[in-house]
């Protein structure tokens, strides 16, 4: 699989019950996670949290991480605005995933996200990847 990611829209992958945040978020409280000024549970409530390091169409080039992983059968992928991510905390999205359907576990996604406030536009794909690797 690869991924190339700008701004602060994530993919996750669920993996035999395990869910990893794959992309890393261009943003400052982002880069101040990882420099270990602020924890995660910190950074998701943080003033700044919606203050973008990188973005498509700010300047006239960007810097694209590029990101390759291992595909499994059976691997669960989600990629979502900060419109769920913001509102919806990783527990809640892997629950989500372990328990329903894809179509299901978007519509029960969606929801959380507008439950809690929707300030945002709740953007998300989840693709299952049910066929082996080419």
């Amino acid at each position: 699989m690869y991924i190339a990611h700008v701004g602060d829209s994530r993919i996750y992958r669920l993996r035999d019950g395990h869910m990893e945040q794959i992309t890393q978020d261009h943003s400052l409280v982002g880069e101040l996670v990882r420099a270990g000024l602020l924890t995660p549970e910190e950074a998701r409530l943080h003033p700044r949290r919606n203050i973008i390091t990188r973005a498509i169409g700010t300047d006239e080039s960007v810097e694209v991480d590029v990101v390759v992983e291992e595909r499994r059968k059976g691997d669960l992928w989600l990629a979502c605005s900060d419109g769920l991510h913001g509102l919806v905390d990783d527990r809640q999205m892997r629950d989500a995933l372990r328990q329903y359907a894809p179509e299901k576990a978007a519509d029960v996604l969606l929801k959380a996200a507008l439950d809690a406030g929707g300030r945002d536009n709740v953007t998300l794909v989840i693709v299952h990847d049910g066929e082996e690797p080419a």
